[in-house]
């Protein structure tokens, strides 16, 4: 039960400013159409406090929790009608319909009754820990702006950037780390890209149509997700239907790629099982950069997909997922060869159980994926004749490479107290890495060589995890220990790999033993203001290609050189510690983080004069991996301002500096400070908005010379995003990309094979995506 204790006036105001557009209301001054809403949320049984409650004015920035005593208080909120939402774990949600009157306070008292907690709550219960130092992409991100490629959707968060080899595959860089520095996971799997010189990424192969949420935790802070030095966690759509029979039809086209689109899902219940079935298809081309250049781009991919469940209790589900993805005629410029195709079947066994006492949720997962990936140069120079190269014939080369990997997952969640909740987890996985490239005379065919790029390399990690998290005061303070043991070695190698890379047969098997360690606290200093702590220590093993690639590309490289890997490669291991601040006011979100990390046996990287290239035209340099010692510092900036109800202003910001400490230089792969400016105009309906952004990237000439890393010069993007509903449940949604046409390469985007030149980015494009819903 809610009661209210003031009515309401009428109130405007006035100006919202970004940039070339100017929106405008005629009204009265701030100072005189804002109020105050507070009051105490307790429980409907015995009248207890209850804190840590979520309360919100829906369609707003408006919203705190509620303090130890059950008390909330939000200040400077504009007169007029709202829905207050009232919220917690364990508790049925309260709405009601409220007014604010300038310059007084509407006070509440709210009565929450107890309710069997859903279990997707519990999830978040189970997870709340990992993500207090994580950024999550909105939904809506994806659905307003054209994403080909999965990683699109991160463009704009703070500390993260991205790398482009081609049409797809695009590389997240979280805060410097990159690769397999960051682990991904997709569902709850642990996910690896095919492709030996990355071509491919783990979001590569999730269709952008199927995500519900991709958080990034950009440090330690997700050990008991089975993270790394850094995290993705991507869910796909989990949302369990409640009628018979509902779904959604989407379509697009982006003019510049010649890029279109379309995918659809249907999903229904019939009594304790439903289902969810959908499929996508997307295709792209050639674009134009800013100065008129052709790059290429061409792309087809197509997925089909399927969940099933089924509830023996209502506390407990039982989920099957399956998906099959076929990506066909890849062009990747930054690489000496295109991909034919990438095929990806992935499906997984889930099992959840919710209760109360001791052990409130249970969850197990069974999963397995495989990747088949094919490369050739069918469309590189060295597929033509050159009497000026040597050798002067036409080259066949081709790759064939292959991932599968199994594995488990178990967690228990106990809470012995209403103050201690703690999670305790097992699992394990094992994947199996092969990759040939063949070298033959175009014109006549013969064998020209073959080489082993992954013999058979077998990597199976086994580990577990303590994470507890616990009420001090006021305080949340969690802490996780993880513990895993990892084996990896290949079936088959060369005699020239074990001269190349200076070993012997027996020092090819390798195991590691990695222990990690991370406490993060929030702490609420006023109503507004909440300071919020991380330290911890993680280590990876590591990846195949660092261990035992032969002259393969890397992923962190702006140019294709071939790299050597070593066997006795020493894990990796960062000491990472972040320091933030958050101001709620109820206008204002701002949330200001600091880092500094710290690198043992740094994976890097330096020229290895003794090793000759294997294929020709590609740089003549071939470097080797190194331990060594590395530091990284840096800020981020993420606030949003409430302008008025339905207008928001948002800016992003970000500054990342790194040093190799060995090769007494900078830090190779660094991206430039960045600044993103936005305005957001949503009145009344979320399918109705129109939101304009610049983002200005400046020149980065911190680079590794040495290592043929290049500066790169500054640019200012902006961008424009429209939304309108239409009858019969259509939606239009429209934009325009990099409206000045600005002709930019991303820092860390890698450099023509042949050429050296940087991949630019695509220059104007008008898009528009049309939705309908059932």
């Amino acid at each position: 039960m809610i009661t209210t204790a003031s009515r309401p006036t009428p109130w405007v105001r006035s100006l919202i400013l970004l940039s070339f557009l100017i929106f405008s209301w005629p009204g009265a001054a701030v100072a005189q159409s804002t109020g105050t809403v507070a009051g105490t949320v307790v429980d409907a049984a015995d009248d207890a406090p209850l804190p840590g409650m979520n309360v919100a004015l829906v369609g707003t920035m408006y919203g705190t929790a509620t303090d130890a005593e059950g008390q909330f208080e939000l200040t400077a909120v504009p007169a007029g009608d709202y829905d207050l939402r009232v919220s917690g774990v364990g508790f049925q949600t309260s709405q009601i319909s409220i007014v604010v009157q300038a310059g007084q306070t509407t006070r509440l008292r709210i009565e929450l009754k107890e309710e069997a907690v859903a279990l997707e709550e519990l999830e978040v219960v189970a997870r709340a820990a990992d993500r207090r130092l994580a950024t999550s992409v909105a939904p809506r991100t994806l659905d307003e702006q054209p994403v080909q490629d999965l990683a699109e959707g991160l463009r704009g968060l703070a500390g993260i950037n991205l790398q482009r080899r081609g049409a797809l595959g695009l590389d997240p860089n979280i805060r410097g780390l990159t690769g397999t520095q960051v682990g991904t996971l997709v569902d709850g799997m642990r996910s690896f890209g095919a492709g030996p010189a990355r071509m491919d990424t783990p979001l590569s192969h999730v269709d952008p149509s199927t995500v519900e949420q991709m958080s990034v935790v950009r440090g330690p802070y997700a050990l008991a997700l089975g993270g790394t030095l850094s995290t993705l966690d991507v869910q796909t759509r989990s949302t369990v239907p409640e009628r018979p029979f509902t779904g959604a039809l989407s379509t697009g086209f982006t003019g510049n790629r010649d890029a279109a689109d379309v995918d659809g899902y249907v999903m229904g219940r019939a009594g304790r099982a439903f289902y969810d079935v959908g499929g996508a298809y997307r295709t792209g081309d050639n674009y134009t950069a800013g100065d008129g250049s052709s790059v290429r781009g061409e792309f087809t991919s197509a997925e089909v997909r399927g969940r099933f469940g089924f509830e023996p209790t209502t506390t407990s589900r039982l989920t099957a997922r399956i998906s099959y993805q076929d990506q066909r005629d890849i062009a990747y410029v930054g690489r000496p060869l295109d991909a034919d195709f990438f095929e990806t079947i992935r499906g997984s066994l889930n099992y959840r159980r919710a209760g109360s006492g001791l052990v409130p949720v249970f969850t197990a997962q069974a999963y397995g994926y495989q990747t088949l990936h094919l490369m050739n140069n069918d469309n590189k120079p060295t597929a033509q004749p050159n009497p000026d190269r040597m050798p002067p014939f036409p080259l066949n080369i081709f790759n064939n490479t292959e991932i599968a990997t199994v594995g488990a997952k178990s967690t228990v969640v106990l809470q012995p107290s209403t103050q201690l909740t703690l999670d305790v987890g097992l699992e394990g996985y094992t994947a199996l890495r092969t990759a040939t490239r063949v070298r033959a005379r175009r014109d006549t065919g013969d064998i020209l060589g073959e080489d082993i790029v992954w013999g058979g390399v077998r990597t199976t990690k086994v580990g577990g995890f303590v994470q507890a998290e616990r009420s001090i005061g006021r305080a949340e303070v969690t802490g996780t220990a993880r513990l895993d043991v990892v084996q990896m070695g290949p079936d088959r190698f060369s005699q020239g790999f074990l001269d190349r890379a200076n070993t012997t047969a027996d020092a090819l098997d390798q195991t590691d033993a990695l222990w990690s360690l991370a406490v993060s606290t929030s702490v609420p200093v006023t109503n507004a203001l909440t300071l919020t702590a991380g330290a911890g220590s993680a280590a990876r093993a590591p990846e195949s290609l660092e261990r035992y690639g032969d002259r393969m590309g890397a992923t962190r490289a702006q140019r294709g050189n071939e790299f050597m890997g070593v066997p006795a490669l020493d894990p990796e291991r960062t000491w990472q510690s972040d320091l933030g601040v958050t101001l709620q006011t109820g206008r204002l979100d701002a949330t200001l983080t600091g880092f500094a990390r710290y690198h043992d046996d740094y994976i890097t990287f330096e020229e290895a004069p003794d090793v000759p290239s294997a294929l020709p035209l590609t740089p003549p340099e071939v470097f080797r991996y190194i331990n060594g010692e590395a530091f990284f510092w840096g800020a981020e900036l993420e606030m949003a301002y409430a302008l008025r109800r339905g207008v928001t202003l948002q800016a992003t910001g970000d500054y990342l500096w790194g040093r190799d400490e060995t090769l007494d230089e900078p830090a190779y792969g660094v991206s430039p400070a960045s600044l993103q400016l936005g305005a957001r105009v949503q009145p009344f309906d979320d399918r109705l908005f129109f939101e304009a952004n610049l983002r200005g990237v400046a020149t980065q000439t911190r680079v590794a010379e040495a290592r043929g890393e290049a500066s790169t010069d500054g640019y200012i993007l902006a961008n424009l995003r429209l939304g309108l509903p239409l009858p019969q449940g259509l939606t239009l949604q429209a934009g325009i990309d990099n409206l000045f046409d600005t002709t930019y390469a991303n820092h860390l985007n890698v450099r023509n094979q042949f050429t050296r030149a940087p991949i630019l980015e695509p220059g104007r494009s008008v898009f528009a995506r049309l939705r309908y819903a059932f």
